[in-house]
Order: C-alpha cells, then structure tokens, then sequence
C-alpha cells in the first residue's frame, strides 16, 4: 500500500512489511522508472514481456 506521505521530489513511500500487493507495487516501480528513463529504455522496457511478481518466501532462522 502506498504511504500516505508524499515526497517534495513526488516520491511516494511504500509500507513493505504489511503484506503489500506486490504486483500493485511492481507496477508503480514499473511507472516510475518509466517516468525518467530515456526513450530507448522506455521502448526496451514497453517492449519486453511483464513480469508475474509473488510475494517474497518468509525468512526462516535468526534474524538480524
């Protein structure tokens, strides 16, 4: 879920340890890199197939 707070550089932060909707957040990743990328990595990217994302596997053993 995206945070409530808005960056002044129109960065948003993301809560990541409440059980995101990954794809929801691989898609703003997606949008924003595509935002300041040159028009030959925006065609590249465009052009290349989406990536199903899951959520990460839950860590087993100690923790830092």
């Amino acid at each position: 879920n995206p945070a409530a707070y808005r960056g002044p550089s129109g960065w948003v932060g993301v809560v990541l340890d409440t059980r995101p909707d990954w794809g929801l957040v691989a898609e703003l990743v997606r949008d924003a890199f595509l935002h300041v990328a040159t028009k030959k990595l925006q065609a590249q990217l465009i052009g290349a197939p989406r990536v199903e994302v899951s959520a990460p596997k839950a860590r087993r053993g100690r923790t830092r």
